[in-house]
C-alpha cells in the first residue's frame, strides 16, 4: 500500500489522499475555511454600515403590520396623516357653498373668505358658559393651522372667556382646526365658538354648538411639506319626499404664486330622495405643494340640504 498526500489543482485547492490507486478528496484545510468565514463577516458588516442611519425607515424594516397602519401610528419618520372633514347644514339650490360651519345659520355665509396676511385671531363664544375654570361648557380650545407669515405650522391652546374676545398668541394665515379640550359639567360647547381675524374682521373657523370641534372641510398644506390627497367624499340628507341632488367639487389654491386663485381638481355628483354617500379615491394619489389651500364645495338642486364632506391626506416632509 502506497500512501501520499498531494495538492490538487482544483480552483479551490483541496487535499487528496491516494490509497490503493483511488483518489479520496478532502475539503480545504481548516485554517482556510476559518479565513473564508472571517472574510464573509467583514464584508457583510461593511455593507450594513450605510443602512445604519436608515434603521428607523419603514423601507428597511420587515413587519407584518400593513404600511397604512404603521403610517397612522406615526411609526414612519417624515410622514403623517390627516383626515379632514366638514359639514354644512344649509346648502341651497344653485348656491355654491363651502363645507364649513360658517355657512349655517345664524351666520349664513356660504363662501369661506381667507385672510390677506398672517393675523392675530380673536376667540369667543356666543354663550357665557363657555369660559375657563368655572364654565359649564367649553373651557379651553386648541387652535392649529399655518402662520408666522411663512405658512409654517402653528398651534396653541386658548382659555375661553365666554362672550369676551381672547386674542391668539400666534399669527395665522389659516386656522385648519379648532377643538374644545377641557369642559365643565355639560362636556360640550354650549354656544358657537368663533375665530375672528383682526384687521380683516372675517370669520375664519367655527365650532358649532354641541359639536366641540370645527367641521371645516378646508385645510392648508404647511410650509416644508408635500401633501398627497388619497380620496375625497361626501354624504347628504334631503328631508321629505322630494328628490335632491348636489354637485361636489374639490378645489385647490396655490399660495406660492403671485396671483392666487381657486382651481377645480375633481368633481362628483349625486342624487337622492333620502340620504346618499359617495366619493372618489385617487390612484395615484393627488399631489399638492406646500402652502396650498384645499376645500370641498357643494351646489344643491334644492334648499336646506345637509351636506358632510371631507378628504384624507398623507403629509410628507420635503
Amino acid at each position: 500500500m502506497i500512501e501520499k498526500l498531494i495538492k490538487d489543482t482544483h480552483p479551490r485547492p483541496a487535499w487528496t489522499m491516494i490509497k490503493d490507486g483511488r483518489r479520496i478528496q478532502f475539503g480545504p484545510k481548516p485554517w482556510k475555511v476559518l479565513w473564508g468565514k472571517i472574510k464573509q463577516i467583514v464584508v457583510f458588516s461593511i455593507l450594513l454600515v450605510p443602512c445604519a442611519d436608515a434603521a428607523n425607515d419603514f423601507r428597511y424594516r420587515k413587519t407584518a403590520t400593513p404600511f397604512i397602519v404603521e403610517l397612522s401610528l406615526g411609526n414612519i419618520p417624515g410622514k403623517a396623516t390627516n383626515n379632514k372633514f366638514g359639514r354644512s347644514q344649509n346648502v341651497d339650490s344653485g348656491v355654491a357653498t363651502d363645507i364649513w360651519g360658517g355657512s349655517d345659520g345664524p351666520d349664513n355665509q356660504p363662501l369661506w373668505t381667507h385672510v390677506t396676511a398672517a393675523r392675530i385671531h380673536e376667540i369667543y363664544s356666543v354663550d357665557a358658559d363657555d369660559t375657563a375654570t368655572t364654565g359649564d361648557g367649553c373651557r379651553t380650545v386648541s387652535v392649529s393651522g399655518v402662520g408666522h407669515g411663512d405658512m409654517s405650522i402653528a398651534s396653541e391652546t386658548v382659555s375661553m372667556a365666554g362672550n369676551t374676545y381672547v386674542p391668539t398668541l400666534n399669527t395665522y394665515q389659516r386656522i385648519n382646526r379648532m377643538a374644545c379640550e377641557t369642559f365643565g359639567v355639560t362636556e360640550m360647547n354650549e354656544g358657537n365658538i368663533y375665530a375672528i381675524a383682526q384687521v380683516d374682521a372675517s370669520t375664519q373657523i367655527v365650532v358649532t354648538a354641541n359639536f366641540s370641534q370645527s367641521l371645516h372641510g378646508i385645510w392648508t398644506c404647511p410650509l416644508g411639506k408635500t401633501c398627497l390627497i388619497t380620496q375625497y367624499y361626501a354624504s347628504f340628507n334631503k328631508s321629505g319626499g322630494a328628490t335632491g341632488a348636489i354637485d361636489l367639487t374639490l378645489f385647490t389654491r396655490d399660495n406660492t404664486t403671485s396671483e392666487h386663485g381657486w382651481r377645480v381638481r375633481h368633481s362628483l355628483g349625486a342624487i337622492t330622495t333620502g340620504s346618499s354617500h359617495f366619493g372618489h379615491a385617487f390612484n395615484p394619489y393627488f399631489k399638492i405643494a406646500e402652502k396650498t389651500d384645499i376645500k370641498v364645495q357643494a351646489i344643491g338642486s334644492a334648499n336646506d340640504l345637509d351636506v358632510s364632506a371631507g378628504f384624507d391626506v398623507i403629509i410628507v416632509d420635503n
